[in-house]
């Protein structure tokens, strides 16, 4: 079963038991991206990516069953306040995240779960993978992808919310230094690779413009005074991940 159709029925036994609940990841971006199709993006999907609000954590063991996951007792007696796994032999994996995405910086959906369906926004897909310090291949492609296939301005509708990537980069200069050195990579890796030759002009266009809205967006007074130790301080955690590796040495 293709998993943009499983992730959708996950999304949809949700519904049913009116629990807020939206994908992310590369699944999230293949439901949205044409160019995720294309074969230099093609790959892959190793699991499911959910994120629900913090009321449905009470509901999310039976949503999971109903389509076919069982959950991972011992991890979830761990962890399961903030994140949870669930496994199925013929789906695989799924990982939900409660309330907020945590990686190598925590995004908050609050109040934001209700700006697209199925999936997350497409500034906060563009949030999850920006914000990963050690940037896979795959990732890059997920964010090229979206970057080729939607344009950056205000509003959820199918466009990259500049505003809603701003205000999160203005509050948190971590978050903001990480995603503008992950704009340098994606520019870096779609000028060099040939096989991006279609997506390159709309991609550092795209890039451009979400620059200047970085650099234009209010920043808080705990992100000015971060910024003045800059990068002297380490800013991001980096994940226990063994597979992970990065898209450049």
């Amino acid at each position: 079963m293709d998993p943009r159709d499983i992730g959708v029925s996950v999304i949809r036994a949700a519904d049913d038991a009116n629990v807020p609940a939206r994908l992310l990841g590369g699944v999230a971006v293949a439901l949205h991206c044409p160019t995720a199709s294309l074969p230099a993006f093609q790959r892959q999907y190793e699991d499911i990516d959910v994120v629900i609000e913090k009321r449905g954590r009470k509901h999310i063991d039976a949503i999971a069953r109903s389509c076919g996951f069982e959950p991972d007792i011992e991890f979830n007696n761990l962890h399961g306040l903030e994140r949870r796994t669930y496994y199925s032999e013929r789906h695989g994996k799924m990982d939900v995240f409660v309330g907020r995405f945590s990686m190598c910086h925590s995004l908050s959906f609050e109040g934001r779960l209700e700006a697209d369906h199925p999936t997350v926004s497409l500034a906060d897909l563009v949030l999850t993978k920006a914000q990963i310090y050690e940037l896979n291949l795959k990732d890059a492609h997920d964010l090229i992808a979206l970057l080729a296939d939607h344009p950056v301005a205000s509003g959820d509708d199918e466009t990259i919310n500049a505003d809603r990537i701003g205000d999160v980069c203005g509050k948190d200069w971590g978050f903001w230094r990480t995603v503008t050195r992950t704009f340098e990579t994606i520019e870096q890796i779609v000028r060099s690779e040939p096989v991006l030759a279609p997506q390159r002009e709309t991609v550092v266009s795209a890039l451009a413009v979400l620059r200047r809205e970085l650099e234009r967006a209010p920043k808080s007074s705990k992100w000015k005074m971060r910024s003045k130790v800059g990068d002297r301080k380490s800013w991001y955690a980096l994940p226990e991940d063994p597979d992970r590796k990065p898209a450049v040495a």
